[in-house]
């Protein structure tokens, strides 16, 4: 997927908050295969965190946890359109789903957009200057804050979970209550990883905003 190049405006706007935004913030993560349209998406407004699934076939796995299978486009339109009615922005971690909203569904961002790597970026320079950071990835900036994240979820597994799971349910006719209790577990997990991405990200412009009010 390539990603856009941003001006010296645009990059600035992305990494600019204030205290009533993040607080109104919808903070979005998406889940899924590389260069292709997104599978899910874990979805925090005013404290309160869902999940949507937008790839049919996990209709099964959707149901078992209570979750709803909707069309992506539309599904996110309508969040764009919340988000410019009710004066929010719209949080995720780099580039990536910005870009995803842009190629996959011809959606424009840019106007709502705030990319919390460069927040968390500014917040290490600020609070956490001698700390080593290793990788620009959101799991080690979670780390630089202290936010806890259960290691068996690991990092890039949401593909191959995603795919194990699909996979179970096509050789057992869609039949969730019939895949193996790994191809269940990996389901779980991959649901408590998006969770705690979208909330690791809330935590880390907490932590920012702390840092900067200073």
């Amino acid at each position: 997927m390539e990603s856009k190049i941003l001006d010296k405006e645009l990059k600035a706007f992305f990494g600019r908050i204030t205290k009533e935004e993040a607080k109104r913030g919808i903070y979005i993560d998406f889940e899924g295969f590389e260069d292709k349209a997104p599978t899910m998406l874990g979805i925090q407004i005013d404290g309160k965190f869902t999940q949507v699934i937008f790839d049919e076939r996990l209709e099964p796995a959707a149901k078992e946890k209570g979750l709803s299978v909707e069309k992506p486009k539309v599904f996110l339109a309508n969040l764009i359109r919340q988000a410019k009615q009710e004066s929010r922005r719209i949080f995720a971690y780099s580039q990536h789903e910005n870009n995803i909203f842009r190629e996959f569904y011809s959606l424009d961002l840019d106007p709502f957009y705030c990319d919390v790597r460069f927040i968390a970026k500014k917040l290490k320079s600020k609070k956490y200057p001698t700390y080593e950071l290793k990788s620009r990835e959101l799991k080690k900036y979670l780390e630089m804050i202290g936010f806890e994240r259960p290691k068996n979820l690991g990092i890039q597994k949401s593909t191959k979970r995603i795919r194990d799971v699909i996979n179970g349910l096509e050789k057992n006719n869609n039949n969730f209550s019939q895949l193996t209790s790994t191809q269940k577990s990996k389901w779980t997990n991959l649901l408590k990883h998006n969770k705690c991405d979208v909330k690791g990200m809330e935590a880390i412009v907490k932590d920012y905003l702390k840092a900067f009010q200073t």
